[in-house]
């Protein structure tokens, strides 16, 4: 495996396994890699990243992938075996294709894309939308979640804007 054939646009380092980070882009694959190596040793295919779309769950070692596609929009990966756990199902009401998703914690997922120009939780152990900002003047393509605090905090980057939204 000599690495993605189109545009890269996500990667991320597990912490469980030292010099093993992950990528994803518009090749509709998530490839594995050692930093130390010069090729891929591993992949799945399946998610369109379009944007810092993938994390790794670190406790269970789950990845999720966002995608920007109208379809499986949202996946859930084992990190070890490659295979997909789900497909989690959007919001009947609301949809969006997805630049960005990160995991809030082990049980709930927080994406953001456009279409609807939204940002959602979701809470996996239902598939249901638990929390959402939509019709944003423009996409969101970016999130990012400080951990640190009992009630953590979410910043969205959407457009010109920057919102932040405390859990």
């Amino acid at each position: 495996m000599d690495g993605h054939r189109f545009r890269v646009f996500s990667a991320k380092y597990n912490v469980n396994y030292p010099n093993t980070f992950i990528t994803g882009g518009w090749d509709n694959s998530v490839q594995y890699w050692d930093d130390r190596q010069p090729h891929a040793f591993n992949k799945f295919s399946g998610p369109h990243v379009c944007g810092d779309a993938i994390d790794i769950e670190t406790y269970s070692d789950t990845i999720v992938t966002g995608s920007w596609r109208k379809d499986n929009v949202i996946q859930i990966w084992d990190f070890l075996s490659a295979k997909k756990l789900m497909d989690v199902p959007q919001d009947k009401r609301h949809q969006s294709q997805l630049y960005c998703i990160q995991w809030l914690n082990k049980e709930h997922v927080v994406g953001g894309g456009s279409s609807e120009n939204l940002v959602h939780i979701i809470d996996l152990r239902s598939q249901n939308t638990i929390g959402q900002i939509y019709n944003l003047a423009q996409g969101v393509f970016c999130i990012d979640i400080e951990h640190q605090l009992k009630n953590p905090r979410i910043a969205i980057g959407s457009g010109h804007f920057v919102y932040f939204v405390r859990c």
